[in-house]
């Protein structure tokens, strides 16, 4: 949450309001005397007409100009704002009954709950003061994410992305999906699905089959829209999530948000302008990283409708990172960069990804390399100690019974474990292809002796690849075997999730 009772102070912002006035006298003057002490106009200058939208404002402060157009010319003026301040809340709601972590929780349970699923509610709360009322402005705005909901899994098997695979059969699963929007059409009533998942791959195999499970529901209120986020914004152009808001600006217009409005001193004198009346459901394979960036996206867009509509901005341009004023922009970029982070602790166990543009609006080396320390600790953690972890969740849950099932950590760590593996392989490898090589290289070894010395490059040349041949070799025959025997190495929890 943030107050920013000072967003508005500043006058190239918020203070300047851009009403347009339109003299329609024909043969005034290109400029305008004000008084700056009294406000009031020369008397050489028609009045100015009253603003369209009435809304209450204290004095004119200065004039910034006089545009000539067409047919008519509009007189821009600074006025001074009837906001008094401005509140800015951001809600996680994480939902518990299928708590669990990366890799080890994916998909659906038999009762349709989602693993990673969570409300996000971004509430801004604006005090404005007119005709001496003070007024209280409350607009909220609400948005989901969840694993895909079928039955699939993706068990950490030493692979950097394990392979996934879908569990049952389609009928199966269709039920399994419609458990779930039959829970979620009980809150949010429509929905559309933004899935961000790799075109390619496993994840292609995944995408395609949740394209299928929403078309089996037959349900008109659930929508489905495909958005390959790693391919469209490569290279860093994530300018193209202008793509992404142009396939759901039907979607963000009509679901709309939630608005009341009360006076301070009666809260009893309560009016209700709208309610939302759906959702956007924005899943990646984690539910992290790019989910987070592009409910950003969405909160922002929203943000700006919400603040034209109380006529504080003008309305969204369509561009995904249109900015607000200075400090609100500061706000909303902190506030979801820490609920970017606060959400992947929960579930990965390190800070997210891809923060540094959430936080600057572009990506920076410090970011990257920030990036991919996440991503190794994230390694770790998800292959050698987050199956601990999940049995502690299974027991808080209720799903464990620690006093049937005897659990106990194993007795030498697996990771130290992993490490002797390698070194000794990579050994008994390295030693076994030098008894072979070596040979090999004998006669020319000789040959050297002997003065053959333009020989020496050429030896040199082949010691090099043999070494290099040994090493790559002995990499891959041990990473295969570790991977084919990662059960070994790979703790599992004690109950399936």
């Amino acid at each position: 949450m943030a107050n920013t009772n000072d967003i508005f102070a500043d006058n190239k912002f918020l203070d300047i309001y851009p009403q347009q006035y339109v003299l329609r006298q024909e043969g005034i003057s290109q400029s305008i005397i004000i008084d700056r002490i009294s406000g009031k106009l020369s008397k050489a200058v028609v009045p100015i007409p009253e603003s369209n939208n009435k809304q209450q404002t204290i004095g004119i402060k200065g004039v910034y100009g006089i545009m000539q157009l067409q047919k008519a010319q509009y007189l821009i003026v600074a006025t001074k704002s009837n906001i008094k301040d401005l509140d800015f809340i951001l809600i996680s709601r994480r939902d518990k009954r299928r708590a669990g972590l990366r890799f080890l929780s994916r998909g659906t349970d038999l009762d349709g709950n989602c693993s990673n699923f969570a409300e996000q509610e971004q509430i801004v709360v604006i005090n404005t003061i007119v005709y001496e009322k003070e007024l209280v402005n409350i607009y909220s705005y609400v948005q989901t994410r969840g694993s895909m909901p079928f039955k699939w899994r993706q068990t950490p098997t030493l692979k950097w992305a394990p392979k996934g695979f879908i569990e049952g059969d389609e009928q199966f699963n269709s039920k399994l999906c419609k458990k779930h929007f039959d829970d979620q059409q009980r809150y949010y009533t429509k929905q559309t699905m933004v899935n961000l998942v790799d075109k390619k791959g496993t994840q292609k195999t995944l995408g395609t089959y949740f394209e299928k499970m929403i078309a089996s529901q037959n349900n008109p209120d659930l929508k489905y829209v495909w958005f390959d986020f790693h391919h469209e914004c490569r290279k860093m152009k994530y300018e193209n999530l202008s793509i992404l808001l142009g396939l759901c600006k039907e979607e963000l217009s009509n679901y709309g948000f939630f608005h009341i409005q009360y006076h301070k001193n009666k809260p009893s004198e309560l009016n209700q302008y709208s309610q939302q009346v759906g959702v956007l459901r924005t899943n990646c394979m984690d539910c992290l990283d790019r989910t987070n960036v592009v409910q950003s996206v969405f909160a922002r867009q929203l943000l700006h409708e919400i603040l034209h509509k109380a006529q504080i901005l003008d309305s969204p341009n369509g561009d995904p990172f249109q900015k607000f004023p200075d400090k609100l922009e500061e706000t909303f970029r902190a506030v979801w960069t820490r609920n970017a982070d606060v959400m992947s602790i929960l579930y990965s166990g390190t800070g997210a990804l891809k923060t540094d543009f959430t936080r600057t609006g572009k990506r920076t080396k410090q970011g990257a390399l920030q990036d991919g320390k996440n991503s190794i600790q994230r390694y770790f953690l998800n292959n050698f100690y987050d199956a601990h972890k999940q049995n502690s969740y299974s027991v808080l849950n209720g799903d464990l019974d620690v006093q049937t099932v005897k659990y106990q950590q194993p007795l030498i760590n697996p990771l130290f474990l992993l490490c002797i593996t390698i070194v000794g392989g990579l050994y008994f490898i390295n030693h076994f292809t030098n008894t072979v090589i070596n040979p090999y290289l004998a006669d020319e070894v000789n040959m050297v002796q002997q003065g053959v010395e333009q020989f020496q490059e050429k030896l040199n040349f082949k010691q090099q690849i043999a070494s290099f041949l040994t090493i790559g070799f002995g990499l891959y025959v041990v990473l295969n075997m570790l991977q084919k025997a990662n059960h070994i190495f790979v703790p599992k929890p004690e109950i399936k999730h």
